[in-house]
């Protein structure tokens, strides 16, 4: 395998450079998963591609999506840089729990 370096923002985040570093990232971030949100096998991967894709489409939804929650309309920024962007780190476990209560 060749040499992938990962790049957001013109800084290095990864670099992978055979299988084995591939599977030990991919490992790394399941374990995050497990140990702070208590998810295991499917529920982490589904856990973990749902804001994979939210984080591909971000650009291609709005930022306030209209839902009905206990029979009352609520907007809810559903984008992935809000998500990533809330300091409070209580508040952000609980958005992701609420999300992750929904898939």
């Amino acid at each position: 395998m060749s040499k992938t370096t990962i790049t957001k923002n013109d800084s290095i985040m990864i670099s992978i450079s055979n299988d084995e570093e591939l599977a030990e990232y991919f490992h790394s971030i399941h374990t995050f998963i497990r140990n702070k949100f208590g998810l295991y096998g499917k529920s982490a991967l589904q856990f973990f591609n749902f804001f994979f894709v939210l984080q591909l489409i971000e650009d291609h939804i709005p930022t306030l999506i209209e839902i009905t929650y206990n029979d009352e309309q609520i907007q809810v920024n559903c984008k992935y840089s809000y998500l990533q962007s809330i300091n409070d780190e209580n508040e952000k476990i609980q958005q992701v729990q609420y999300i992750k209560q929904k898939i």
